[in-house]
């Protein structure tokens, strides 16, 4: 992970389902913040989950947090 872009464990296979949708982080050193998502590549192969890119957080996420997604931008 970095901090703008982690691994989920989301099962969701189409690419872009999550895009201006927002990630609230429930635990973990971005616990309480939200970040918009700016693309999404849904789970293949070998991946454990979808793939999230979002805005520039303060911090990288780490196995373990946990998260929401929540709303759309803009709605």
């Amino acid at each position: 992970p970095t901090t703008t872009a982690f691994e989920t464990d989301l099962t969701e296979t189409s690419d872009d389902h999550y895009n201006n949708q927002a990630v609230l982080w429930r635990s973990g050193s971005n616990a309480g913040l939200t970040f918009f998502i700016t693309d999404s590549v849904g789970k293949t192969g070998g991946m454990a989950g979808a793939k999230l890119t979002v805005d520039t957080m303060p911090n990288a996420a780490s196995d373990g947090d946990t998260f929401q997604v929540i709303g759309t931008k803009g709605a």
